[in-house]
């Protein structure tokens, strides 16, 4: 069982403005633009937390999961863009910029790129493996019924890889559930399957991560004075 995704609760606490002051963005049409960014994230937190209440996810649900996470990061990314410029570069320098939150997005961006966008022609993403040498042609599931899949594991020109924030790895790991089944012309011009692993756990904490940070932005936004921002 998956871990729910935490809602947008607490961005009410107690009468205090933080996201929801008019002052914060360069124009009322920003403010308004801000407020369905947030019902976004919202209704699509509620989505994930839908999905995650079936222990048997399937090829559907995880492409959902993955593009309804990148709605998530969109959205924050959006609703940033539309706050004043001093106070945006106030708060990305404190909170924006560290290793786990890239991290984080340059995997999510690759993997999203390689199973979802383009998984034919994923190029973009050389730090994680995907240079153009692959290309994903199906997502298997273990412990689900597919021949080729289970007749892999015992296939000794059967290659494995597992991917993580860390990059893409030549190797097997035997607790991730979810396969990219692939082919690579550079490797051996497409002749034998290659299987690159990911956890969903990893896909899921990229929503976590942009959630957390939506947070401490409106915990920053609550504390700061129009007075220093003229």
């Amino acid at each position: 069982m998956y871990k729910k995704i935490d809602d947008l609760n607490r961005l009410k606490r107690n009468g205090i403005k933080g996201i929801y002051k008019h002052w914060i963005y360069k124009s009322a049409i920003d403010y308004n633009l801000v407020a369905n960014y947030l019902q976004k994230i919202s209704f699509s937190i509620g989505d994930i937390n839908k999905e995650l209440e079936n222990n048997n996810l399937g090829r559907k649900e995880i492409v959902f999961i993955i593009v309804v996470v990148n709605w998530i990061k969109e959205s924050y990314n959006g609703v940033l863009s539309k706050i004043k410029e001093k106070i945006k570069e106030q708060f990305v320098s404190y909170y924006n910029n560290n290793e786990k939150l890239n991290k984080a997005t340059k995997y999510f961006n690759a993997i999203r790129s390689y199973s979802v966008a383009h998984p034919m022609t994923t190029t973009r993403h050389k730090e994680y493996g995907f240079d153009g040498s692959f290309i994903c042609v199906d997502l298997e599931i273990k412990g689900a019924f597919s021949l080729a899949f289970n007749l892999s594991f015992f296939d000794k020109n059967t290659k494995f890889y597992y991917l993580d924030y860390d990059g893409l790895h030549k190797d097997r790991n035997d607790s991730h559930k979810y396969f990219l089944t692939s082919y690579s012309e550079d490797y051996d011009r497409y002749e034998f399957f290659k299987y690159i692993s990911f956890s969903l756990e990893d896909i899921l904490d990229v929503a976590r991560i942009y959630i957390d940070l939506l947070l401490k932005l409106d915990l920053f936004l609550s504390k700061i004075k129009r007075k220093d921002y003229k």
